[in-house]
């Protein structure tokens, strides 16, 4: 991934992939709420107890994601270094990061498809929304997890 974008530019390639991110959550809030009302509808009753354990095991799951996205980084760090280039392991890590806080906003659209009504699925794209925006990649969380100074003035993508 680091050769795609180029080397030297790996935090402003983060940042890009972190507003993509935001963006699709977006995207999914349009979709829930103006698409699959009106055009698909939802697929399951609400007051199905079968539903219920559906958005029982969606919510504990999106617990469990944001844990190891926000809670447990060092977790993640264990499973990413070791490729011997910092700012690559540093993007690695924010992709997966980022990736996983993504994830917790698709179980809201998934909820939001099978007809989950507003108030169960809406926390949790904005919860993937907030955890995108509080983990956003600055130079200080940059350094922290170990990416290399990539201020290299006059460089271009």
């Amino acid at each position: 991934m680091l050769e795609l974008f180029g080397s030297g530019r790996t935090l402003k390639n983060a940042q890009i992939m972190y507003s993509l991110m935001l963006t699709a959550g977006l995207m999914y809030l349009l979709i829930a709420y103006l698409l699959v009302p009106n055009v698909i509808g939802g697929i399951f009753d609400p007051a199905d107890p079968d539903f219920q354990l559906i958005e029982i095991a969606l919510a504990v799951l999106a617990v469990i994601t944001l844990l190891l996205g926000a809670g447990f980084p060092s977790v993640l760090t264990r499973f990413i270094r070791g490729s011997g280039n910092a700012s690559a392991d540093a993007l690695n890590f924010i992709i997966v990061r980022a990736s996983l806080f993504e994830a917790i906003g698709i179980y809201g659209l998934i909820l939001a498809v099978l007809g989950a009504e507003v108030y169960i699925s809406l926390p949790f794209i904005l919860v993937s929304m907030a955890a995108l925006v509080l983990t956003f990649p600055n130079r200080e969380r940059w350094r922290k997890i170990g990416g290399e100074n990539d201020d290299q003035p006059g460089r271009t993508f």
